[in-house]
């Protein structure tokens, strides 16, 4: 790529992504970016309020079994996050990146991949970015509303579904 062609926005390590995203939340100017976080969690509440309560007419389940459900939703999560960096890679791969690194940061549970002397600009940074929340979102969405998978794991499945998408 031609350096020329980009200026740099901002530039921070990995290790200042976490006060970077509460500087962003804290500034007074909401972006299209929060709100349509805001209004997609909002969403994603309202189904799963309304699914759940179709679930308590419908079948009997106790708090029980829905508090079990949410945390071990928490586990399953994260086992998907290897799956998630992995879909990142790829999606770097497709962009053209040829050095791919993974990690974890222990501290703070947090995962990682990330493309060594690769420039991107905003659209393949945008398509890398969101790559696993779309493929992993679709898959976790279809399980709450095929009835032949037990209750449990409907579940479960919206509970990964809605932790993902916080996290993402």
């Amino acid at each position: 790529m031609d350096k020329e062609k980009y200026r740099i926005i901002e530039e921070f390590s990995f290790d200042y992504t976490l006060p970077f995203l509460v500087k962003e939340l804290k500034r007074k100017k909401r972006t299209p970016y929060l709100i349509g976080f805001i209004g997609g969690f909002l969403t994603l509440l309202l189904a799963g309020i309304l699914l759940f309560i179709f679930y308590f007419d419908k079948y009997t389940i106790s708090v029980w079994n829905i508090l079990l459900a949410f945390l071990s939703s928490f586990v399953i999560l994260l086992l998907i996050a290897p799956i998630h960096e992995l879909i990142h890679g790829i999606g770097f791969r497709i962009e053209g990146a040829k050095k791919i690194k993974y990690g974890i940061l222990w501290k703070s549970l947090a995962a990682y991949a990330v493309a060594e002397d690769f420039e991107c600009n905003y659209k393949q940074y945008c398509f890398i970015a969101l790559l696993p929340f779309i493929i992993l979102s679709v898959i976790l969405i279809i399980p709450p509303f095929i009835h032949s998978i037990p209750i449990f794991w409907r579940m479960v499945s919206y509970f990964v579904l809605l932790q993902h998408y916080l996290s993402c």
